[in-house]
C-alpha cells in the first residue's frame, strides 16, 4: 500500500506565524476544511508554535474523520533539512494518515487531486551504477546504491 500525497500534518499549519498563541478556533478549522475539500488554495491556520500546530492537526483529523475514515497511521514530515528551513522548523514533525488516504499499489490519482498538487519523496535512493539491473536479491541491489533517505543523506 502507498500513502497518498494528502497528509494532515503540521506543514499545513506551521507556515503561518501569528502574534498570539492559541489553538485555531472552529471558524478557522471550518474554513480550512471547506477549502481543502473543494481543492482550493487556502490561508494557513493561525498557529505560532508546536503546541498550536498539534492542536490544529488534531482538530483537522476530527473534522475530516467522518469523510476520510479513522486514523490508520502516521507520517514523518519535514525530514529534510532544506524543508525544515523552509517552514522554520528545527526537527521533523508528525502527520496523521486517515483510511482513504492509503491507496493500493497501482492506483490512479487524478492530476487535480488537490489545490496545488505536489509529491514528496519519502525515501529516495540514488543508483550508483547499472549493476542494480542484474541484482537477484535486495542485498545485491544495495551494493549498487550510493545514497538513500529523504535528502539522500544516508550513505551506503
Amino acid at each position: 500500500m502507498r500513502a497518498s500525497a494528502i497528509v494532515l500534518g503540521f506543514a499545513c499549519a506551521i507556515g503561518a506565524q501569528s502574534a498570539f498563541a492559541a489553538c485555531p478556533g472552529a471558524e478557522d478549522i471550518g474554513r480550512f476544511v471547506e477549502d481543502w475539500q473543494a481543492k482550493r488554495v487556502t490561508k494557513a491556520l493561525p498557529v505560532s508554535d508546536l503546541k498550536d500546530a498539534v492542536c490544529a492537526r488534531d482538530k483537522l483529523v476530527e473534522a475530516l474523520g467522518g469523510s476520510l475514515g479513522k486514523v490508520v497511521g502516521y507520517k514523518a514530515g519535514l525530514t529534510a533539512k532544506a524543508t525544515q528551513e523552509r517552514f522554520n522548523a528545527t526537527a521533523p514533525v508528525a502527520g496523521v494518515l486517515l483510511e482513504t488516504m492509503i491507496l493500493k499499489d497501482g492506483a490512479s490519482v487524478p492530476a487535480t487531486f488537490g489545490a496545488r498538487p505536489v509529491w514528496e519523496g519519502d525515501m529516495l535512493l540514488v543508483v550508483k551504477d547499472e549493476g542494480i539491473n542484474r541484482a537477484k536479491t535486495p542485498e545485491e541491489a544495495l551494493r549498487h546504491i550510493s545514497a538513500c533517505g529523504p535528502s539522500s543523506s544516508c550513505r551506503t
